[in-house]
């Protein structure tokens, strides 16, 4: 995910890449092949399937919390950057 300047100072904006796209698609693949991997050993691990469950979606929503934290601090350094006129503009 990349920010740019925008039209404004002080208009951040911000473009997803393909890549990204992609990255998720394999994350989603990759929980759902170890939910079930996670489900057929959870007798043998002494894990339930809530336990389980609740461990995948803290997971994402800490993966959610530090994406939101790099952006924001992406976006503070660019408007900072923007309004002493040291931003590259693309």
């Amino acid at each position: 995910m990349g920010a740019h300047g925008g039209n404004r100072p002080g208009a951040p904006m911000a473009k997803s890449s393909p890549a990204a796209m992609v990255f998720i698609l394999a994350l989603m693949v990759g929980r759902s092949m170890l939910r079930t991997a996670g489900e057929s050993q959870a007798v043998s691990w002494k894990l339930d399937s809530v336990l389980l469950t609740d461990l995948f979606l803290g997971f994402a929503l800490g993966l959610v919390c530090a994406q939101r934290l790099e952006m924001w601090l992406r976006i503070r350094r660019l408007v900072a950057q923007t309004r002493n006129g040291t931003a590259i503009v693309s």
